[in-house]
């Protein structure tokens, strides 16, 4: 092993492998080489299938199980693509072009593997296997942000006809603005000194919210439930936490039972954010419940599901045709 222009290298067969700018690093892929874990050959060229894999070894691991089956099906997708490519031969163009032909049959996937790639190409950058990274600045494909608003109506139509544990999960998600994964993770554990201590399951964000008189109500209602046998406040007969899917499954049918078919549950986060915006709550105040990164994520958030309520331009026309006031109040 060299230490060479700034970076370890192993040489073989006359051929110079890069190993990267970190020592320890370097040693490890260094004893995997001398191992034959990593043939000679294929290492002799860095391609992006060996970033892929450092990447899949050690990035991956540190996030969630969902997270981490999603990105591990988004790399299998890349890697047909650029996996025997060199890191610095790929170019912008290659990345725009990769988005066009995606694009066409699935635009929000094709951005969202590009936003991966991007990332691998940072800890590339770290690593000292690539200079720079050919995602940033190229343009993504247009997408329509689901803009669905969940009425007060609709909320309480699906509420009255769900199972007593649908209901106390959509009660629960309103007054808390969890996500599905973390409203079934609460524990009764978690309930403390008048707080609902919650670890985002998402980005790992720690929130302490305030119980109040509603969300009090929920909890009281859930320990007369009977089910204090389970460490989960949303459990089911086995006193058991639900799963994603089976719980999506009875949502899916408290919500055909109601009439109402376009009512995700996530939904619920997203009228959580409307409606306190609509209250005048200070945005700071909304993305510390929702445990958005930036203020600009929870203001886009809001902007995309809230629907300004105006007054018609009626009395404007009255003045322009002079309209007697009677007659206006009969057309208004």
């Amino acid at each position: 092993m060299y230490y060479k222009n700034g970076q370890y290298w192993y040489v073989a067969r006359n051929k110079w492998i890069p190993l990267g700018k970190d020592e320890n690093e370097a040693r490890k892929t260094w004893a995997r080489l001398e191992a034959g874990e990593i043939p000679i050959l294929e290492s002799s060229v860095l391609i992006m299938q060996r970033l892929m894999d450092r990447y899949i070894r050690d990035v991956l691991p540190g996030k969630a199980i969902k997270t981490q089956q999603e990105q591990m099906r988004q790399l299998k997708t890349l890697a047909a693509v650029f996996g025997k490519m060199v890191p610095d031969e790929i170019q912008p163009s290659h990345i725009g072009e990769y988005l066009d032909r995606r694009g066409r049959e699935a635009p929000v996937a094709a951005n969202r593997e590009i936003s991966l790639l991007s990332h691998v190409f940072t800890k590339a950058m770290r690593w000292g296997f690539a200079k720079s990274n050919p995602c940033r600045g190229v343009e993504k494909n247009p997408h329509k942000v689901r803009d669905r608003y969940i009425t007060d109506a609709e909320f309480a139509a699906v509420l009255r006809v769900a199972p007593f544990s649908v209901q106390i999960a959509m009660e629960l998600a309103y007054y808390t603005g969890q996500r599905l994964s973390d409203v079934l993770n609460m524990r009764w554990s978690d309930v403390q000194d008048g707080c609902i201590m919650v670890e985002q399951h998402k980005t790992k964000t720690r929130i302490a919210i305030e119980m109040g008189p509603e969300l009090l109500d929920v909890i009281q209602r859930a320990r007369k439930d009977g089910k204090l046998r389970s460490l989960y406040i949303v459990s089911n007969l086995h006193g058991k936490p639900y799963t994603k899917d089976g719980f999506e499954t009875m949502f899916a049918r408290a919500r055909a039972k109601a009439g109402i078919h376009d009512f995700h549950f996530h939904d619920i986060r997203g009228k959580v954010a409307t409606d306190m915006d609509n209250l005048n709550a200070h945005v700071h105040q909304i993305q510390s419940l929702l445990g958005h990164k930036t203020q600009k994520q929870t203001e886009d958030y809001i902007k995309s599901k809230t629907i300004r309520r105006v007054r018609s331009a009626a009395k404007v026309l009255d003045i322009v045709l002079d309209k007697p006031k009677n007659e206006s109040a009969k057309t208004s």
